[in-house]
C-alpha cells in the first residue's frame, strides 16, 4: 500500500501517508518509525522555512556539545559511522539501505 523505496516529494508524502490506516489509535501504544522523523522534517521546513538538519545542529547538537552528531547524508563521508545489520539464518549481514524521501 505504501512504497517505502519510492522517492516521494514533500507534498506527496503526507498525502500518501494519510491513506495508510492507523495500526492503533494515538495514545494507545508506541511504535518507532523513521517515517515520523521524515514527516517532522517536512513540517519543520514548511513552518520555519529552514532545513531540519540545520535546525537540529543549531538548537540541539551544538548546545549539547554533540560535535559529531548529524542527520543521514548519502553524499557525506563520516568517519566511524555506525551501520545497521540484520540477522539472516543466525549470521549478521549488512542492512539493506531503505531510501528516505
Amino acid at each position: 500500500m505504501f512504497d517505502f523505496r519510492r522517492d516521494y516529494t514533500e507534498d506527496e508524502l503526507p498525502e500518501e501517508l494519510g491513506k495508510v490506516p492507523l495500526k492503533f489509535q494515538p495514545g494507545e501504544k508506541v511504535s518507532y518509525s523513521n517515517i515520523g522523523y521524515v514527516t517532522l522534517g517536512i513540517l519543520i521546513g514548511k513552518v520555519t522555512g529552514r532545513f531540519y538538519g540545520g535546525l537540529l545542529q543549531e538548537r540541539i547538537f551544538k548546545p549539547l556539545g554533540m560535535n559529531t552528531a548529524r542527520i543521514i547524508s548519502e553524499a557525506g563521508s563520516v568517519t566511524d559511522r555506525a551501520a545497521g545489520y540484520r540477522l539472516v539464518k543466525g549470521e549478521l549481514k549488512n542492512q539493506e539501505w531503505v531510501r528516505q524521501p
